[in-house]
């Protein structure tokens, strides 16, 4: 029962949460019968209910058993169907305790259930997979030796790809490969064969399905990149903003290109990771961005314009404090709490989430309670609570807007004072891509797109 509230609560908060959240090959995963979902994990505890909240099976977590340890989590977290395992760098004295792990997951693979495991063991934001652990394996295959074939466990992979988990209103994207029968791997008496052939497995379409790259150097390479080519190469392309799925393809294929540049011409690729920091470097300085560089190459920047997006201020200023009125504290409660009190950063966005919609929740009550003393009509007290959340993603909207035209009112500034400088900024990034044209010429000519 308090599995499904929570299910029902994450669900509504994340389409506030999140700009989007979508998910791709939803129907390979099984709708029926033992499976084990393995994703990668970026997000920390924000991982396991993206999935919950995006799939229609009804979900077991394994969870670290450390965070069992008071007699409330004891009593609370079975009863949001988390299963306690045991690692040995926590508590190498417990690890015996997994025995029991693993047949309380058979049973339930058995009954036909589902349960989701994060093989890497440890979560870290970055474009990666990391190399697996091999427990799925040992899960997947042990319940298959046990109960036989009335226990065919297939594994779904899912991967997990966010534009940055811990920061409001950005993309997420799930995409899920096809289902591996383990019974397929259980084919000799070589268990640890098996579990090795297994994980290889899932590690192998796990990685098919993230935005992966190789290192901390190649990942600021590939967002640059995004930022400075992406809409260009969307346009080109004919690939609509709202499609994430073709989107997070075209980033798959920018971090291929990437990694060939770096093998195979290490020094101009030195060279453009070096100019491509400093040019991002340089617009923070300045507090510019990409964009407002782009639109002034492209004439899109005057003072005419400047002056019709004051109207859109103007206007939208009454509403804009409407909504912060009704939304700034808890808002500035769950964001101050997940900045400055969460030392972890593969934290802050799943407390973000998780905090705010506890706070969100106590808030509108709180406001709903008040607010019936002074509506004599339900219907008008039903309309003025409705306007609550509206006016607060307005108010987020505006905020973005405002600083978005603080940004153009640089420009202005700097075509007025220092136009030498901005000519540098576009002569700089017209390098760049240039560069990286090359580079994609080049890789096309080897792998063309199929």
């Amino acid at each position: 029962m308090l599995y499904h509230i929570l299910r029902v609560l994450l669900t509504i908060t994340f389409q506030f949460f999140f700009k989007r959240l979508r998910i791709t090959g939803k129907a390979r995963i099984p709708e029926q019968g033992p499976v084990i979902i393995c994703a990668n994990h970026p997000g920390s505890f924000l991982d396991p209910i993206v999935i919950a909240t995006s799939i229609n099976r009804k979900l077991y977590f394994l969870a670290k058993g450390e965070v069992f340890r008071s007699s409330f989590a004891k009593w609370m977290l079975p009863r949001l169907n988390m299963i306690p395992v045991y690692r040995k760098q926590d508590n190498p004295d417990l690890m015996h305790k997994n025995e029991e792990t693993f047949e309380q997951c058979y049973e339930h693979l058995n009954n036909g259930g589902a349960i989701i495991i994060f093989p890497e063991g440890v979560s870290v934001t970055e474009w990666k997979v990391k190399p697996l652990k091999t427990g799925a394996a040992w899960i997947a295959l042990g319940a298959v030796k046990k109960y036989g074939a009335n226990c065919r466990v297939k594994i779904s992979c899912i991967g997990i790809n966010y534009d940055d988990p811990h920061t409001f209103r950005k993309d997420a994207f799930l995409s899920v490969a096809e289902a591996i029968d383990v019974v397929d791997y259980d084919n000799s008496d070589n268990d640890k064969e098996q579990v090795k052939a297994l994980t290889d497995e899932i590690a192998k379409r796990l990685t098919e399905q993230v935005v992966h790259v190789r290192d901390d150097q190649e990942e600021q390479v590939v967002r640059a990149i995004e930022r400075l080519y992406k809409g260009e190469l969307l346009l080109r392309m004919g690939v609509s903003s709202a499609d994430l799925s073709q989107q997070w393809q075209l980033t798959q294929r920018i971090s291929e290109i990437v990694a060939w540049y770096k093998d195979h011409e290490p020094q101009r690729f030195s060279a453009f990771a070096t100019t491509v920091s400093s040019y991002f470097w340089k617009l923070e300085q300045l507090r510019l961005s990409d964009k407002a560089i782009r639109a002034t190459a492209e004439g899109r920047v005057s003072a005419r314009r400047y002056l019709f997006e004051w109207l859109f201020i103007l206007i939208g200023f009454p509403f804009y404090v409407y909504g912060l009125l009704h939304n700034y504290l808890p808002f500035f409660t769950a964001t101050y709490i997940a900045d400055k009190k969460v030392k972890q950063r593969e934290f802050k966005g799943a407390v973000g989430a998780a905090g705010g919609m506890f706070l969100f929740i106590i808030w509108y009550s709180f406001g709903a309670w008040l607010s019936h003393l002074y509506f004599d009509s339900f219907w008008w007290w039903l309309l003025y609570l409705l306007s609550w959340p509206l006016s607060g993603m307005w108010s987020w909207y505006y905020y973005r807007s405002i600083r978005a035209h603080g940004k153009k009112w640089i420009i202005l500034t700097v075509l007025r004072k220092r136009k030498q400088l901005l000519q540098e900024l576009i002569a700089e990034r017209e390098e760049l891509l240039s560069e990286i044209k090359s580079a994609e010429r080049q890789f096309n000519d080897l792998a063309p797109l199929g």
